[in-house]
Order: structure tokens, then C-alpha cells, then sequence
């Protein structure tokens, strides 16, 4: 029994051997969490947490919560940038390091929209100095940073210097302490290196995870020095869905003249990617190249796309692409890499020194598998069209992917006012198609098959829809005795009008339509009337409460029941007061003072002692005669000659003037029609004719105004001038009945000195 089971225990033992394990990075603990961070050459801590970037990149501190571009919360040690372009740096004197980012500690960075951390100007200004985004201090040992969120960052430098080194994010140490990057959730992190003589990506003394759906893009640029795109000093590991695109730099001749002497120096060591251990998990993507160099003497010398300098070189799945450019020197895509596990190792076999396809060759007892395949990149651009903006959470407007990989979804929603019609389309160009997916969405997909840019089609106007006026009840609420006839009217010729007595909601599915007759109440109800018709929004809903009351018998006590105010023949001249009489128009309402000035010159009176009634309609007879007096009453040479005008009604001097004029005319050849109720677009008609209809200045921001309408030389003259603003800042609402207070406020803009 015993040998039984020390069989199994062996045999499990040997089976466990053979299972390649995946390396876990144990992140430094040594650093403290950061209290304060500089960035581009700001420093935020807990009494300066916000700072807002210019179109130079410049930093200054301010924002809020709900302003920002950068935020540094100092209780959780978390930066976050939020559509941030960071230009300026740090300078430490000391070592002559300029820093885009700095930290003492450890951070995490959160990155929301698109964002750069470029510094600039620190090599014009210090010639001596190297040049780091992202990066802790010369001293600081053990430091950890995770870098996170939804958006896009790009660390780079556009300067240039033969003399001096550019790293993009850099976790160094010089006494062993292994450092930390992390990249997670789906952040896009992408590096350019400078035109320097040496170059490095991401350079962490330390570990490297990247994980979840992160990617990481690395161009180191043209160097003459060396070049290393991801330099990990201990575990590089990619997993989940994670990308890391890495490319070491090209070499460029940089030549100094000394005494007579001319001397050269050109690249001869690129890497993409060099780590001690390296670890592809699940579905992850890893493509690597090395850059063009010259032969060179050194152990390091070649082109390379990647360099594990230790026997653990785990694929779990996953796939890895790696290339070297160069055709000098010693040029392999891995030097010198055990491969394990099961994952897809893409392209053919070549030998270390880049001769001759052997698929394995033996060394050391160990099986080594090499290989170099082109690896080639593509970048997409696009361009947004007018009505529309990128949603933060989606790709960027320009990526850059390996070949056969797909861009990262950018989603377009419609701005106010904008809509993306069943018509809308953009051609496939090269692998990148556009999705309607709704009207005001769409989505930007694909796996390009070259460089391509793409203009999308400009979004459309929505179409303004007019409203239809609302519905006039004729009399308006009141109370009433034995019984009480209601008319419903509405101003907009065709358009259909539902109402209910029970104060339901009116609909074309719920009320009666009008017929134009009477409506008779005998008991108490609140009516409430809608206008709908084709082409137009329905109208706001009208209401008004009819209440039945007993009549006083007498003595005292009792409901007296209000008596509808009646129009004055003639108009009166107000008697003199010192308090302004009307209690339904404040202090602040727009029209107080067109009121004050209409009574004071005799051009209206209230509908009662203390009401004036701004917000009640007007009839035509009632506003020909506001302007016949407010133009002086002159009389009309000649009677109006309407069947409807009698000539002892207070309105008949001012409808002959205005028809003398040319201000108005009759609803027809016999008939003024002087009870219709005049709407916006009509009474700012007869305020341009009284004027002597001027040709108008300028143009209208009112979408609700046809160019051929009889009201729209009216309408504009009356905007340049002051007398309106309309109703909103695009809109006019021409087909609204005009109120009293309106009216004295167009009057009162065109007349008042």
C-alpha cells in the first residue's frame, strides 16, 4: 500500500513539472502612497487638487468638480486627467532631469477623454538635461504606478537632442528596489519617443502587468545612441485582452567636429521589447520589431524585436509577433528565447544571425525556436463632420494597429440640434466602416488594411417643427348664474381642436372636436382645449373653469358674480394716481413699464380697477385702436365702408385711419371682422405698416419664420430694431395670439422716446 502510494505522489509530482507556470510580479512595497504629484511643472496636493490645461498645455491651477482637466486626490493618491494636453515640466537641478509628471510615491492614474503629457522646451532651455513624461524621482526607490480608465494618453517629445536621453515612463532604481507598472481596464497608452541619442519607451526597474483590455503602443522614434522600446527589468506580463505594440528606434548619423577631427555616431543596438522574464496569458497580443541599426561589436549589438534574458519565456495562449527591420549586423526577431506552453507564435524560422530557415535549433540542451515576420502598423484618422462629438468613453481619432488587428470602436453622438437621418452613410474605406446605429449615434469599426483617413459626412440640422397657438376660450373663465356659452377658437387655419368639460387631458384619442358653435355650460367645468394638425406640434393645452354660483338675495353677504369688463367706447383718459393700480403686473415683469407708459399716454385702460389683464388676448379692433391712439387719433378722411364696423362703435374712427393708411385691410371685401383675436405675426405686420414698412437690416436667428411669409420683412425689421427678441432665442412663434402685454411692449419699444 505504502508503494502504491508513493507511486501516485511521484507521478502527480511529474505531472505538476510539466505544467508551465505563469510568472506573477511582486509589486515593491517600499514606496509610500504619493500626497502630491507635479504636473507640467504644478504641484497638486489636498489644498490644490484641481488645474485646468490651455491650448498651449500650459497648467494652472483652479477648476471644480465639475471643471477640470486635472484632479489629484490626495486621500486615495489618485490622479486623474480629463481631456488634458500637458506641454509644461518639472526641472530637478540637481540630476538635470525635466519631468512632464513627477511623483515621490505611489500614484494611480486615471485617464478620461484624450489626453498628452508632452514636455516641451526643456532641452532649448537646458541642453544638459534627459527628458521624462511619466516618471518618479532620481532618489525614490520601490515606487508603483497603475494607470487606468477608458481614455487615451499619449507621452511623447517633440524636441530633439543628439546628446541627451528621453524616456517616456520611467520607474528607475539604483539600488535593486523592484518598482511597478500596471495597465488595466481599456486605457490606451501610447509612447513616441524623441529624435535623441538614446531612447526608451517605458523603462521600469521592476515589473510590468498589462491586463483587462489596456493597450500599450510603443515607437521609440530615430536614436544614435541606443534604443529599447519596453525595457522591464524583471516580469513583463500581458494578459486577458491586452495589446503591447513595441518598436525600438531607427539610427540616424549625428556628426561633431572636435579639433579637426570629424566624429560619427550611429545606432547599433534596437530592441522592442527586453525583459528578464516574459509571460503571454489568454487572448493577449504581443508585436515587437527592432529597429534599423549598423554593425556593431558589442554583446547587445543587432536589431531585435525581442530579448529575454532569462529561460522564461511563457506563451498560455495568446499571440506573439516579432520582427527586426535591420539587415545589418546581427538581426533576429528572439534572441535567444525558450518557448513554452500552447499559445500561436506568428511568422516563419529563421537562425539567430538572420540566415537560412531551420524550424529548431539546439543548444544547451534546451529547444529554442526562432523566428521573424514583417510586422506592419497602420494608422486611422478620423475626422469628426459639423453636428457631432466623440463620446469620451470610445477610441481615439487616430490609432495606430498592428495588421489584421481591429481599431478600437469610436462612437459619435449627435449634438443639440443635430440628427443623423436614415440617409446618412460613409463608404467602407480600406477596413473602416461607419454604423448608423440610431439617430444620433454612430459608431466608427474595423480592421484597416493601410494607412487610411476618413472625412465623416456632417450631421444634419433637425427640422424645426412649428407649434400650433394654443386654443382661446371665449369668455374666458368666469362665474356664472343660470348658464353660460363657451366658443373655442384657434388661429391656425385647418388645425383641428379636441376638448373635454370633465378635466381630462384633451388628445386626438380623448375629447370632442369642436364645431365652431357654442358650448353650453349649466353647471360648474373646467374645460381644456388642444389644437393638432399635420406639419405642426400640438399646441399647449388651453384651460379654463367655468364656476356656477347662487345669487345674493339680498341684505348683506353674499356672491356677487363678476361682471365681464367691457371695452370703453371712447378710450378715457386715466385719472392722475400716484400708485400704479394694476396688482396682476410686478414690479419685475417685462412689460410693467410698457404699461405704465400705455396708461400715462391713454392708450389702454385695465380690464378692471386693479387688473389689467396682460396675459389675455387681444381682438383686431381692440389693437387698431392701441395704435390709432398711440399714433396721435387722426381722423380718417373717409368711413371704413365695412358691414361689421358700425359707425358709433369706439373702434370705427380707428379702423378707417388704419385702412386710410394702408396698416390693415378687411377679412374680406365687406367685413373688418373687428372680434377676431390677431396673433404675434399679425399685430408686428400692422406695427411695420404704421411705420411705412422700412426694408430691414440684417437676419433673424427665428427657424419658425418662412423667407416667403407675408410677415417676414415684418418680423426682421421689428427684430433689428429692438422692438422683439423673440419668443426664444430661434424662435418667434408667429401663430401665437399676441397678449396685452406683448402688445404694449411692442408698442412702447417702437413709439417710447
Amino acid at each position: 500500500m505504502k508503494r502504491k502510494l508513493l507511486s501516485l505522489l511521484l507521478t502527480l509530482a511529474l505531472c505538476l513539472s510539466l505544467v508551465p507556470l505563469t510568472a506573477v510580479p511582486v509589486f515593491a512595497t517600499k514606496a509610500s502612497p504619493a500626497t502630491s504629484l507635479i504636473v507640467g511643472g504644478v504641484t497638486l496636493d489636498s489644498s490644490n487638487p484641481y488645474a485646468k490645461t490651455d491650448g498651449a498645455g500650459v497648467v494652472s491651477l483652479g477648476g471644480s468638480e465639475s471643471d477640470y482637466n486635472i484632479k489629484f486626490d490626495a486621500s486615495t493618491s489618485t490622479l486623474t486627467l480629463n481631456n488634458a494636453n500637458i506641454y509644461g515640466y518639472y526641472y530637478d537641478r540637481s540630476y538635470e532631469y525635466a519631468y512632464g509628471i513627477w511623483t515621490k510615491g505611489d500614484f494611480t492614474l486615471l485617464v478620461n477623454g484624450d489626453n498628452t503629457v508632452t514636455p516641451s522646451g526643456a532641452w532649448a532651455a537646458h541642453p544638459n538635461a534627459d527628458v521624462l513624461g511619466i516618471a518618479s524621482g532620481a532618489n525614490e526607490q520601490g515606487v508603483c504606478i497603475t494607470i487606468g480608465g477608458n481614455g487615451t494618453l499619449q507621452v511623447g517629445c517633440n524636441d530633439e537632442n543628439a546628446g541627451r536621453y528621453f524616456d517616456g515612463i520611467s520607474l528607475s532604481s539604483y539600488n535593486g528596489d523592484r518598482n511597478g507598472l500596471t495597465l488595466k481596464d481599456s486605457v490606451s497608452v501610447s509612447v513616441r519617443g524623441a529624435k535623441c541619442y538614446s531612447n526608451t519607451g517605458v523603462d521600469v526597474t521592476g515589473d510590468i502587468i498589462i491586463r483587462d483590455d489596456a493597450n500599450l503602443t510603443v515607437f521609440c522614434n530615430q536614436a544614435c545612441g541606443s534604443s529599447i522600446g519596453v525595457d522591464c527589468s524583471f516580469s513583463l506580463t500581458v494578459q486577458d485582452n491586452a495589446v503591447l505594440i513595441a518598436a525600438g528606434a531607427d539610427s540616424y548619423t549625428y556628426s561633431i567636429e572636435d579639433s579637426g577631427t570629424t566624429y560619427t555616431r550611429e545606432l547599433s543596438s534596437s530592441i522592442g521589447i527586453k525583459s528578464s522574464d516574459m509571460t503571454v496569458n489568454r487572448n493577449a497580443t504581443v508585436a515587437s520589431t527592432g529597429g534599423k541599426v549598423v554593425e556593431g561589436s558589442g554583446s547587445e549589438d543587432g536589431s531585435y524585436g525581442i530579448v529575454v534574458n532569462a529561460n522564461a519565456f511563457n506563451i498560455n495562449g495568446g499571440t506573439v509577433v516579432a520582427n527586426s527591420k535591420s539587415t545589418e549586423g546581427v538581426s533576429a526577431a528572439l534572441k535567444r528565447v525558450p518557448v513554452l506552453g500552447s499559445g500561436v507564435i506568428a511568422g516563419g524560422s529563421v537562425n539567430a544571425d538572420g540566415s537560412g530557415a531551420v524550424p529548431y535549433v539546439a543548444a544547451d540542451n534546451d529547444t529554442y525556436k526562432w523566428f521573424r515576420t514583417p510586422f506592419t502598423a497602420y494608422t486611422v484618422s478620423i475626422a469628426a463632420g459639423t453636428g457631432m462629438s466623440k463620446t469620451d468613453a470610445s477610441g481615439a481619432l487616430e490609432q495606430t494597429v498592428g495588421d489584421g488587428s481591429a481599431i478600437q470602436d469610436i462612437v459619435f453622438t449627435a449634438d443639440d440640434g443635430y440628427c443623423f437621418p436614415d440617409s446618412y452613410s460613409v463608404s467602407t474605406a480600406d477596413g473602416i466602416s461607419v454604423t448608423r446605429n440610431s439617430d444620433t449615434q454612430i459608431t466608427v469599426s474595423g480592421t484597416p488594411t493601410t494607412d487610411v483617413t476618413i472625412k465623416l459626412a456632417d450631421a444634419e440640422e433637425v427640422p424645426v417643427v412649428p407649434k400650433a397657438p394654443t386654443p382661446v376660450f371665449t369668455p374666458g373663465a368666469q362665474s356664472f348664474t343660470e348658464s353660460i356659452d363657451v366658443t373655442i377658437t384657434c388661429t391656425l387655419f385647418g388645425a383641428t381642436v379636441y376638448y373635454t368639460d370633465d378635466g381630462s387631458a384633451p388628445s386626438a384619442t380623448n375629447g370632442t372636436v369642436t364645431t365652431g358653435a357654442a358650448i353650453t355650460l349649466t353647471d360648474t367645468a373646467t374645460l381644456k382645449a388642444i389644437a393638432i394638425m399635420a406639419g405642426y406640434d400640438d399646441s399647449e393645452v388651453a384651460t379654463a373653469t367655468y364656476t356656477k354660483t347662487t345669487p345674493s338675495s339680498g341684505g348683506g353677504g353674499g356672491n356677487a358674480t363678476p361682471e365681464e369688463p367691457e371695452e370703453p367706447e371712447e378710450p378715457v383718459e386715466p385719472a392722475p394716481s400716484d400708485d400704479f393700480p394694476f396688482v396682476d403686473v410686478p414690479e419685475d415683469a417685462y412689460y410693467r413699464e410698457p404699461v405704465e407708459w400705455a396708461v400715462e399716454k391713454g392708450v389702454t385702460n385695465g380690464v378692471s380697477e386693479d387688473e389689467y389683464g396682460p396675459e389675455l388676448s387681444c381682438t383686431r379692433a381692440q389693437v387698431v385702436t392701441f395704435l390709432w391712439i398711440t399714433c396721435g387719433s387722426e381722423n380718417a378722411g373717409s368711413e371704413t365702408g365695412f358691414d361689421d364696423v358700425d359707425v358709433d362703435a369706439y373702434y370705427d374712427k380707428a379702423v378707417a385711419w388704419a385702412v386710410e393708411q394702408g396698416i390693415t385691410a378687411g377679412t374680406s371685401e365687406n367685413e373688418f371682422s373687428p372680434e377676431m383675436t390677431i396673433t404675434r405675426a399679425q399685430f408686428v405686420t400692422m406695427l411695420w405698416a404704421a411705420k411705412g414698412k422700412p426694408e430691414p437690416d440684417g437676419e433673424i436667428p427665428f427657424k419658425d419664420i418662412p423667407e416667403d411669409a407675408y410677415y417676414a420683412k415684418a418680423v426682421a425689421w421689428a427684430y433689428a430694431n429692438d422692438i422683439t427678441a423673440g419668443k426664444s432665442a430661434d424662435s418667434f412663434a408667429p401663430d401665437d395670439l399676441c397678449t396685452r402685454g406683448q402688445i404694449m411692449t411692442f408698442l412702447y419699444n417702437a413709439y417710447a422716446e
